[in-house]
């Protein structure tokens, strides 16, 4: 990574020096040294040569002495300060050496004022590294691969693979050929040696013979004695089986109580204990419900007293309010028709008598219609009266309903004064509060005969109870006797008890037949036995202190026993076969193995001769054979590198002009220069147009995008970031596009960690530059540099 640019003498800039940061910004109108400061990064990264183009415009342009240095800091810096740089500072140093060949870095890592073109020489030797490592060389390895596979083919109808065959068929008859002379040879080898060896083995046989009889006789006594410790050994045993079963027959007289498995009896008392406790418990649960109903009941009862307090004065009071109600609305019915309201009623009453009649005794139209009419105005004068008389208030009865409700509270009685406006409306309200406190009588009485019921039932249950808390202590006393008189704690040492008596009833059942004796005198007379038998064992020398060998040893000796007996058998028969034999004649045997010697000689050099011939046709076709693979492993290279290439520069171009891009490449002859030419651009109608055929704008993004990712893909050194110049690349691009650009440099750096450095002269660029990039920009404004 660039430090610092040192200009002591380059143009019209002396003894000035530039920092560098990843992102640097040089600004400034023109003629204000940004194509100075350009250039005099192309002659210090580079070091043109004089005789070479660039070294010439530049000597034209800025004159023979130059003096530019840079500072790196990299891990490539490193290593060449040891070489050409002086040190400058911990990991940093003064590059003197050239970084890059000129037309790589124009063509490839700066893009120069107003230029986004890419234009190569492909002749140019740096070009051909770029494309090295992009793609696989200026070859054609689709048909070099075609050759080699010929060459590399088992096709038994090719010229090579025709001889090749030819020549193993010939090894193989050889090598058959040899293979028996040097079986007979073998043979031959193996007589002379029988001869010789056939008194050496008679001996040999003989002295073997005496060895084995001597190892048969001493095995045969080891395995006498060996029986005979294994027959004490099942003497002893027998004697031991036979103490235990006396002691058997003792213990289970002893525990002749467990004789007879009665647990069922105790099953039944446990069965009864288990059904009485349930019993119990389901009393319990049943009281405990029992009790919980009760105190229910009584919390409600409380609440029903607690609403009939004082219920006796209530009733009495609305009685006699109900009374006074009654009178005083008779009072009213009997003076409601006075006055006008009888005189309307007199009219009415004649109106409707005379009606009728006449409707009913005049059959002509006029009269009837006439009837009808009285009829209805009579019928209606007296609906009126009725209505007017039911309506009408007294003068007192606001009065009489004020004075009720006054004696209401002066009763000094909890309940409010009864409702209403009228003595109707109070005579309801009070009819209705003496009905309610009739219900809450009748649900008293209800409650009470219902606590009466489950007191009766509580009683019950709990006579239940101890009756049946008594029967199952008696059951619990049983069980008790019960353990008690067998003798155990509880139910499982009973069912061990019987187990350990069956267990040593069928031990002893087994030793007596083991033993094959039943009596006593049976018996006694076993041990008498076995007791003479290990006496004469133990005069013999065989003690109970020697342990016999274990069964599979003792099985491996008798092996042993009979492997020495058949393999003194066969060396009795080798030794009546050897000595019955005679050897061959010795002169008529090295005839034949001299002729034989020449020929195996002669065909062994052949053979050499024909293997090394066929292993050089192998040879050269297993290496025709990689060299294919390579080949083609070079092909699939070209092709996917070249893919992945215009992959970058799609998604470039996709980022700077905000719609995904299909970008392809041009004819063959157009990829061999590796010009900006060879992309085509898929436009809004699906057609590939090439870049002459777009607008400026959408052009220079395109090979701007290329330019970018061929940098991205030539880069070729590791261990260092990459470096990017760009001197005004945005010229033909509108604002949107420019910004784009922008951002996608910012977003490309974040990325890769490369390095840019940007000239401008325009300040929408500057200001954009400084936004998007932040403090990671770092700006030289060359005017106030000129004008210091």
């Amino acid at each position: 990574m660039i430090e610092e640019l040192l200009l002591q003498s380059f143009g019209r800039f002396r003894n000035q020096s530039f920092p560098f940061r990843r992102t640097t910004l040089f600004y400034g109108p023109n003629e204000a040294g940004k194509t100075t400061v350009f250039d005099a990064l192309l002659y210090t990264l580079c070091r043109p040569a004089a005789s070479k183009t660039i070294g010439k415009i530049l000597k034209e342009r800025y004159g023979e002495n130059l003096a530019v240095d840079i500072v790196v800091n990299d891990a490539a810096a490193t290593k060449g300060r040891r070489k050409s740089g002086s040190a400058t500072g911990s990991g940093k140093s003064r590059k003197t050496t050239a970084l890059f060949d000129d037309h790589e870095y124009l063509n490839v890592y700066a893009i120069r004022s107003g230029d986004v073109s890419v234009a190569f020489d492909h002749k140019q030797d740096w070009l051909q590294r770029v494309k090295a490592r992009l793609f696989s060389g200026n070859i054609d390895p689709g048909r070099i691969a075609a050759e080699l596979d010929q060459r590399a083919s088992n096709n038994k109808k090719l010229t090579h693979n025709k001889e090749l065959l030819q020549k193993e068929n010939e090894l193989n008859e050889a090598g058959n050929r040899l293979e028996t002379l040097r079986a007979e040879k073998a043979r031959l080898i193996d007589r002379e040696h029988t001869i010789e060896r056939e008194a050496e083995q008679l001996n040999r046989v003989r002295e073997e013979i005496v060895t084995l009889q001597e190892a048969q006789a001493e095995i045969k006594r080891q395995i006498q004695l060996e029986e005979m410790k294994r027959e004490r050994e099942r003497l002893a045993g027998d004697l031991h089986r036979l103490d235990k079963y006396e002691r058997l027959e003792q213990e289970l007289r002893k525990q002749s109580l467990y004789q007879t498995n009665v647990v069922s009896e105790l099953d039944a008392i446990n069965a009864a204990l288990q059904k009485h406790n349930t019993e119990f418990q389901t009393a319990r649960t049943r009281h405990a419900d029992l009790m919980n109903q009760l105190n229910k009941l009584e919390e409600q009862k409380t609440e029903t007293l607690k609403q009939l307090t004082g219920s006796r004065r209530v009733k009495e009071l609305i009685a006699v309010q109900l009374k006074t109600i009654a009178t005083a609305a008779g009072q009213s019915a009997a003076t409601g028709f006075t006055g006008r309201l009888r005189l309307a009623a007199g009219i009415g009453l004649g109106m409707l008598g005379l009606g009728v009649t006449l409707l009913f005794s005049i059959s002509t139209l006029i009269p009837q219609i006439v009837a009808a009419l009285l009829t209805v105005l009579g019928g209606g004068l007296l609906i009126f009266v009725v209505w007017r008389a039911l309506s009408r208030k007294t003068p007192d009865q606001s009065q009489l309903v004020q004075q009720l409700q006054a004696e209401w509270r002066s009763a000094q009685i909890e309940q409010a004064p009864p409702h209403g406006d009228t003595l109707e409306a109070l005579r309801q309200d009070l009819e209705r509060r003496r009905y309610q406190l009739d219900e809450w009588e009748r649900k008293r009485e209800s409650q009470e005969q219902a606590l009466a019921e489950i007191q009766l039932q509580i009683q019950q249950r709990t006579a239940e109870m101890q009756t049946e808390r008594e029967t199952v202590a008696e059951q619990k006393q049983r069980m008790a006797d019960w353990l008690q008189k067998q003798g155990v704690t509880d139910r499982d040492a009973y069912l061990r008890a019987i187990t350990h008596y069956e267990q040593m009833l069928g031990e002893r059942e087994q030793l007596g037949q083991s033993l094959a004796v039943q009596s006593t005198d049976e018996r006694e007379r076993l041990r008498s036995e076995l007791e003479r038998r290990l006496r004469n064992l133990d005069a013999e020398g065989i003690l109970a202190d020697d342990a016999p060998l274990e069964e599979s040893a003792f099985r491996k000796l008798k092996a042993r026993a009979e492997q020495i007996q058949s393999d003194l058998a066969g060396h009795m028969r080798t030794e009546s076969r050897l000595a019955g034999e005679h050897g061959s004649d010795s002169g008529a045997v090295q005839a034949t193995s001299d002729r034989l010697v020449s020929e195996i000689i002669q065909l062994e050099e052949r053979v050499r001769r024909l293997q090394r011939e066929i292993d050089a046709h192998m040879l050269d076709r297993s290496a025709a054979a990689i060299a294919r693979d390579l080949f083609r492993e070079l092909g699939e290279d070209q092709s996917r590198m070249l893919d992945t290439l215009l992959a970058d520069v799609g998604r470039i171009a996709g980022s700077i002009l905000q719609r995904g891009e299909d970008v392809v490449t041009g004819s063959d002859e157009e990829q061999a220069g590796l010009s900006s030419e060879i992309f085509r651009l898929r436009d809004a109608g699906g057609e590939h147009r090439s870049l002459r055929q777009l607008s400026s704008g959408t052009r220079d993004a395109l090979v701007l995008a290329l330019r970018i990712g061929l940098a991205m893909r030539s880069w070729n050194r590791p261990e260092s970031p990459g470096f990017l110049v760009l001197d005004d690349p945005f010229l033909t691009l509108d604002a949107g596009r420019t910004e784009q650009c922008i951002r996608y440099l910012y977003d490309f750096q974040r990325q890769s960690n490369w390095q840019i450095v940007l000239f401008t002269k325009e300040a929408v660029v500057r200001d954009l530059c400084l936004d998007i990039f932040g403090n990671d920009c770092l700006e030289h404004n060359l005017s106030v540099t000129a004008v210091a």
